[in-house]
């Protein structure tokens, strides 16, 4: 009988820093700001194998900015958010290294092959995402109803390299979603 064994071990990981600041103004006005840079040990060292990813966002509450509102209108503001997300997606450990593992026996000897599919793309970078959002929050009758609405377009844009000893890149491919989301609230009881 003919025994097989296999053996298997991967590792990855994914090194970050954040940092973030929020300011504000009168308590009406406020403002944002992040910054995330990831480096990514499934991507070649000799590219581009981090990613730095900012957000800003502002929002302005203009029921409190206000000295004369409507009775009927408790509260309400306006916000804006722009982000980027950046990832390897479904990018494992060594897929951008060149394998070998040994094979069958031939004449006594193994054999030795090359694993995977093909020759690994050296200069693959991280997928970028990005993110606008623009709202406006609406609450009316002493907070009894309420109207959350949002407009949000996101998308990833991949990159591919043209040509790998020269490292130009293209944008490949830009994939655009736009949401539009109407949330609402009431509340009589109390």
């Amino acid at each position: 009988a003919t025994r097989n064994f296999g053996y298997g071990f991967s590792e990855y990981g994914v090194n970050s820093l954040f940092g973030s600041a929020e300011i504000s103004y009168k308590g009406y006005l406020y403002v944002t700001a992040t910054a995330r840079n990831d480096w990514f040990s499934v991507l070649n060292d000799d590219v581009d194998n981090e990613i730095l990813y900012p957000s800003v966002g502002a929002s302005f509450v203009f029921s409190d900015a206000m000295n004369s509102l409507p009775s009927w209108l408790s509260f309400g503001k306006l916000r804006a958010t722009w982000a980027q997300v950046g990832n390897v997606g479904a990018l494992g450990p060594y897929n951008t290294a060149i394998l070998y593992s040994l094979g069958q026996t031939h004449i006594g000897r193994p054999t030795g092959s090359f694993s995977g599919s093909g020759v690994p793309n050296l200069a693959l970078e991280p997928a970028l995402s990005e993110e606008i959002e623009f709202g406006v929050d609406l609450r009316f009758l002493e907070n009894r109803i309420g109207l959350d609405f949002k407009f949000r377009t996101f998308g990833l844009i991949l990159k591919m390299s043209q040509n790998v000893l020269s490292n130009i890149h293209q944008r490949l491919s830009s994939i655009i979603h736009r949401i539009l989301h109407l949330f609402y609230n009431a509340f009589f009881l109390e």
